[in-house]
């Protein structure tokens, strides 16, 4: 052993004195004249020493066998910590099914009602909750069955109101027509009325200038007097005429009018009813819904508090099978209900004991496997590793 130390610092002392030579000769020559790609010696040099130093190692540990050794070992001890890992996985997987499976057993023996003096105790508290329990389900049955006639009855009085309604809407409307139509005539009426006045008072306006041009040919010597006079008497007759015939249409269209007004008035007093009446029908429904939904209300309330309580029980009773359930695995009374259980339960401690037994052996291989060489593996893949990087990093640095 310390003859292939001494070896080995021998070769590697020669190793950096040829290195040192190298690097100096380099150096020489790359000063002798310019050069476009310079050449860093002491990089070069470095990268040269490192490499040989590898070299070195690497043929001393394979030579005195220790790389084989501390290989080995450490990549059997990552193997065996990885399957290590694993099997601690599943390990916990199939506990965790296992203790499921009991937890269910008690609620399994629960079901089918097997009880046994080991958990007598669980076993009186489940049925003392579930007489509780069955307690509060009849409560909130009887309950809910009086929401549902309460709920049925405010749907019919509903129902009664809205028909009322609708009735009421019904004739509403059929009068919103009559005076909605009443009302298009008495426009068609005031625009037939305001056609006629400005004719009247256009007739009117005619009958004055024709009167004064009368007056003046009269008091004129006009050659033509005559018959001026004659055309001009003419045509305030026909003008006159005209302004009977206006005033009589606007005494027609008025009289119409009043007719219409005279109409009009029951209608909106018949659409003034039906509105008080639909606002009375409201509020007499709004009066009747009040107490219905607060009683509603009150019945909801309960029968929640209800609901809620019962789960309540539940989560509590399930608490108590699962404890339950170990007490039953523990004793195992016969009960063909609870057969299946005991089989897949069976199944799982069998699965879990396989497990663990090889859990057990990888750990035990894990232990013996020398701690020693693993470490020693570590520190060379490292090391190597380190002067790899070296390397690479001073031949680029040497030849930039």
């Amino acid at each position: 052993m310390a003859n292939r130390k001494s070896v080995l610092k021998r070769i590697i002392c020669r190793l950096v004195v040829i290195t040192i030579l190298i690097s100096l000769l380099i150096t020489a020559c790359s000063t002798d004249g310019p050069s476009e790609s310079a050449v860093n010696g002491v990089l070069l040099a470095l990268a040269i020493l490192f490499t040989a130093v590898l070299a070195a190692g690497v043929a001393y540990l394979v030579k005195s066998g220790k790389f084989q050794e501390w290989a080995s070992a450490g990549i059997n001890a990552g193997k065996w910590k990885f399957e290590e890992r694993k099997l601690k996985g599943q390990k916990e997987d199939i506990e965790e099914e296992k203790q499921g499976l009991i937890a269910n057993l008690g609620e399994k023996t629960w079901e089918a009602k097997v009880s046994h003096p080991t958990y007598q105790e669980p076993y009186e508290a489940l049925a003392a909750l579930e007489a509780e329990k069955q307690t509060l389900v009849g409560e909130t049955d009887a309950l809910e069955s009086e929401l549902i006639q309460v709920r049925a009855s405010r749907a019919n009085l509903v129902d009664d109101y809205s028909k009322q309604l609708k009735d009421l809407a019904g004739l509403k409307k059929d009068v919103e027509k009559q005076l909605e139509k009443s009302k298009s005539q008495g426009e068609k009426l005031d625009k037939e009325l305001e056609k006629t006045q400005k004719e009247h008072n256009k007739a009117r306006a005619e009958m004055d200038e024709q009167g004064q041009k009368l007056a003046e040919v009269e008091a004129s010597d006009a050659p033509d007097k005559e018959k001026q006079v004659e055309s001009l008497s003419k045509s305030l007759k026909n003008l006159e005429a005209s302004l009977v015939k206006a005033s009589e249409s606007i005494s027609n269209v008025e009289l119409e009018k009043s007719k219409l007004e005279i109409e009009q008035q029951p209608l909106a007093d018949k659409l003034a009813r039906f509105e008080d009446q639909i606002s009375t029908v409201e509020a007499d429904q709004k009066e009747a819904l009040a107490p219905i939904d607060q009683r509603m209300a009150e019945l909801e309330g309960q029968v929640q508090s209800r609901n809620d309580q019962i789960d309540a029980l539940r989560d509590k009773m399930t608490a108590i099978m699962h404890r339950m359930g170990a007490l039953v695995e523990s004793v195992r009374p016969e009960s063909e209900e609870l057969t299946a259980a005991y089989f897949k339960i069976d199944k799982v401690k069998a699965n879990l004991e396989d497990v663990t037994q090889e859990h057990h052996l990888v750990r035990a291989r894990l232990e013996a496997n020398d701690q020693g060489m693993v470490r020693n593996f570590y520190l060379m893949a490292g090391g190597m590793l380190v002067l790899v990087v070296l390397i690479v990093v001073f031949f680029v640095l040497a030849f930039r």
